[in-house]
């Protein structure tokens, strides 16, 4: 389920408790992978922004709740990722990504986290 090429987008919904991270990474990580991973590019539930390889934020993405959506759009060929709360419409946006296959990425910390992917 890679991207590569072109424009990509997805929904997920937020479980009862938050998840912590949602974005993209470079290829499949394991479990032990996520912390310290240069391939992974992403926002934090919470408001704030990680990443590595010199991609750059647009920090306007509030804390996102249960039961929010989020939408994703992947854009490979201008190297953009925006992800939007569907409920207050607040966006992140991660820019100068390297021209690499992305995979969708969620790491959950803790038990009792859940998103599911609705479109």
């Amino acid at each position: 389920w890679g991207m590569k090429n072109g424009k990509h987008s997805w929904r997920m919904r937020i479980g009862e408790k938050n998840v912590f991270y949602l974005g993209v990474a470079a290829k499949p990580l394991s479990t032990f992978e996520y912390s310290v991973s240069e391939s992974q590019f992403f926002l934090l539930c919470g408001g704030c922004t990680q990443t590595t390889g010199g991609a750059v934020y647009n920090r306007n993405l509030s804390a996102l709740k249960g039961h929010d959506i989020v939408e994703f759009e992947l854009d490979c060929d201008h190297h953009t990722l925006m992800i939007r709360n569907v409920r207050t419409g607040d966006y992140g946006l991660i820019s100068n990504l390297p021209a690499v296959e992305y995979f969708a990425y969620v790491c959950m910390v803790g038990e009792g986290h859940r998103v599911e992917i609705i479109q």
